[in-house]
């Protein structure tokens, strides 16, 4: 099963779920690197997975590093479908905490 991988809005392909995952945890590492610089009251988003309505199969993941304020990534999300999930960390009480 191959995902659709974008990156900063651009599309890379379609990758394994291993890849994936990868590529994943990498963007995780560098979301909570930056997170250290951010205010509290801010995130950094970093993964949108898309899922299919039917199967709950993962259709597409997005990768990026934005740097929101928690009430703007909030409405933002909001108006999601149920079929997708944002990663974000921020930090909290002088460390990062993912979300």
């Amino acid at each position: 099963m191959d995902i659709d991988l974008y990156v900063d809005r651009v599309y890379y392909g379609f990758y394994p779920i291993s890849a994936i995952e990868e590529r994943f945890e990498e963007q995780k590492q560098l979301a909570n690197e930056l997170a250290a610089d951010i205010d509290d009251g801010e995130v950094i988003v970093y993964a949108i997975f898309n899922y299919e309505p039917d199967s709950e199969r993962i259709v597409s993941l997005e990768l990026m590093t934005e740097r929101l304020d928690y009430d703007d990534y909030v409405r933002s999300y909001q108006s999601f479908s149920g079929y997708c999930r944002a990663f974000f960390v921020r930090k909290t009480n002088g460390g990062n905490n993912e979300e």
